[in-house]
């Protein structure tokens, strides 16, 4: 409500008690009809005044609801505000998540290239191993075979010079002979002999 101690006191209604008005000299006293014209005049002015002071009072009352409104209005801003900035760093924080599974994902990649190269050197290594293995078992199994030919022509020899007593060898030992010399002077070494 409006505390009427603000307005100044010309815009307080008052009614004065008649009494006689003197003039500029001060001996004359006024008419009647002079007095109810001056009273008259006062009522007007006094009726002036109470209808300015409603317009005052009704002007405050308008801004008080005007203030009201803003400053709920400025209470909402701000509590959207606030829901806004809560909304961002939510967001922040689902950003700064993706971006550490992102590292974390491409720290696995990394990992998971190392070790495909490391396994494929292992299967390089292995593979060269299993071909020098295979290469070192055949040249044992020629060199089995060549060992067991030469004891094999050896004892053939042994028995035919003690059949015939120093006579020529037949066509069989041409044969083991030139296959003999096939194996000690080839190149690569030959599983299969065809007898």
């Amino acid at each position: 409500m409006i505390n009427r101690s603000m307005f100044p006191q010309e815009l307080e209604p008052h009614v004065e008690s008649p009494k006689i008005l003197e003039n500029e000299v001060g001996e004359q006293l006024m008419a009647p009809q002079k007095i109810a014209t001056v009273k008259m005049e006062m009522v007007a002015d006094d009726d002036e005044k109470m209808r300015m002071y409603e317009r005052a009072r009704m002007a405050v009352e308008a801004c008080d609801r005007e203030l009201l409104e803003k400053t709920r209005k400025y209470e909402e801003l701000m509590l959207e505000k606030h829901k806004k900035k809560m909304q961002v760093q939510q967001l922040e924080k689902i950003v700064r998540l993706k971006l550490a599974e992102a590292d974390m994902f491409q720290l696995k990649v990394n990992e998971a290239k190392q070790e495909v190269l490391r396994l494929q050197k292992i299967a390089l290594v292995s593979e060269e191993e299993y071909a020098n293995s295979h290469l070192k078992q055949q040249l044992r199994e020629a060199a089995a075979e060549k060992q067991y030919l030469i004891e094999k022509i050896k004892l053939e020899e042994h028995s035919q010079a003690s059949n015939n007593c120093g006579g020529g060898g037949g066509p069989a030992q041409t044969l083991i002979h030139s296959k003999m010399d096939d194996l000690l002077y080839s190149d690569t070494p030959k599983t299969e002999f065809n007898w």
